[in-house]
């Protein structure tokens, strides 16, 4: 019985844990436009640098987050940690997104206006694409097109 009390308990920590990491990685993306730093994180949740890394690497393992060969945060998705072609603003917040997807998802999580800007990936011409009142506002001629299915994105994240 105490076998079994123990796992429990040391999976309901561990969640705990990985909620903490993710609210703060997610709170920080849209407060500050940013993703935090390693240790920035551990820093903030009073952790130590190997469970900041554990955690992130079993976040990585559930989706929540794709993560650099150096360990640090590379997407939260919707958010991108370094800058892309999707370049989301609000008021006075700029986001960097993955992907037009990922782009109409920060809208939907910030739940403000947005502008998103990006290029044509037929002619590279610059594009500004608007969300108002959470619905998007794009002109007629304006085609999104996804190459791979979603269900295949994780296969390889950052390509997709």
């Amino acid at each position: 019985m105490t076998r079994k009390r123990d796992a429990a308990t040391r999976t309901l920590m561990n969640d705990n844990l990985l909620f903490r990491v993710r609210h703060f990685v997610y709170e920080q993306a849209v407060e500050h436009g940013s993703i935090p730093a390693r240790e920035a994180i551990g820093a903030a949740l009073n952790i130590g640098e190997s469970e900041t890394d554990g955690a992130l690497a079993q976040l990585s393992e559930l989706h929540h987050l794709a993560l650099l060969p150096s360990g640090e945060i590379m997407m939260a998705q919707p958010f991108s940690a370094i800058p892309t072609a999707y370049v989301v603003t609000a008021d006075q917040h700029t986001w960097w997104a993955p992907c037009l997807w990922d782009a109409l998802g920060i809208a939907a999580m910030v739940g403000d206006d947005v502008r998103i800007r990006t290029s044509c990936a037929d002619c590279n011409e610059g594009v500004i694409l608007s969300v108002k009142g959470g619905a998007p506002a794009f002109p007629a001629e304006a085609i999104m097109h996804f190459v791979v299915p979603a269900r295949d994105w994780w296969q390889d994240i950052v390509f997709t």
